[in-house]
């Protein structure tokens, strides 16, 4: 575990921030990242966290989950929940294609740096539905009142300040 990480973590005030700890956490694991990635939110159905579409260069969050998230969830649950998303989508733009494989470095690169109980280890072992009602009841509010979906897309300014050059 390292307490330096969580304590960083902790203090991130936004998604930019948490996604730079992703990527420190990546490379400490795997030896592996990328820059030149772009964050969207999309409102989705409730069921749907987040998405990669394979060989782009944005992740896509569900803006809908994270706003209602946001006011159920202390601070440090959120931060650990949106680490997950994030990381989880990071690998699938690494080039980790298989679901099974992405749960499994997920949960890898959580335990070894965050630690056996750290919020976002368990999402990654026992998946988010499972370790946080509020999605549970966000689903089932989706399923019984049928929530109109605005599926526009918006891009998150400056989320990676990352510079690439290319030679």
């Amino acid at each position: 575990m390292n307490l330096e990480i969580i304590k960083k973590l902790n203090e991130c005030n936004d998604v930019s921030c948490i996604f730079r700890i992703v990527k420190e956490c990546v490379r400490h694991v795997l030896g592996r990242g990328r820059g030149g990635l772009m964050l969207a939110l999309q409102e989705l159905p409730s069921y749907v966290f987040a998405y990669y579409p394979y060989h782009s260069n944005v992740i896509v969050i569900n803006k809908y989950v994270l706003r209602e998230l946001s006011k159920a969830l202390s601070p440090e649950e959120y931060k650990a929940y949106v680490f997950y998303v994030l990381l989880h989508e990071y690998l699938h733009s690494l080039g980790y294609h298989e679901e099974k494989k992405v749960y499994e470095l997920s949960f890898k690169i959580c335990r070894e740096i965050l630690g056996e109980e750290h919020l976002a280890t368990l999402i990654a072992f026992y998946g988010p539905h499972k370790v946080i009602p509020e999605l549970r009841d966000l689903i089932k509010r989706d399923i019984m009142h049928r929530r109109s979906l605005n599926y526009k897309i918006e891009i998150v300014k400056d989320f990676e300040k990352e510079i690439i050059y290319i030679i």
